[in-house]
């Protein structure tokens, strides 16, 4: 039973064949299974992996072109937090720094006489 799902879609992937071949050869396979999917996959069998393999390289393609246009061309996740860490230190360029120097400046909070 697969194989005849297997060669019915291989007859309509087919760009060789016209619409009245693809016609008579699901016919064929339909009034005589057995012998319509053996007679086909002589005939044609060996063509049969190539328009698998070119079927799925076109799906794979598609896929990849509905992921790009979906995920548009929004920066990274990198871009994205580099944004929100703001300039690196003005003297030396390091990231690092930055952190400390806001750490640096939280920690010389001035407390309440009562609570120090």
């Amino acid at each position: 039973m697969l194989p005849s799902f297997q060669v019915t879609f291989d007859i309509f992937r087919s760009s060789d064949l016209s619409g009245v071949a693809e016609a008579a050869w699901i016919l064929f396979v339909i009034i005589a299974p057995y012998l319509g999917v053996f007679v086909d996959l002589i005939a044609r069998g060996s063509k049969m992996s190539g328009r698998q393999v070119q079927g799925m390289r076109q799906q794979e393609a598609a896929a990849r072109e509905y992921i790009q246009n979906a995920a548009g061309s929004s920066p990274g996740v990198a871009e994205e937090l580099a944004k929100l860490a703001g300039p690196p230190n003005a003297t030396t360029g390091n990231w690092f720094e930055v952190g400390v120097d806001r750490a640096d400046s939280c920690l010389s909070v001035d407390l309440p006489q009562g609570l120090a």
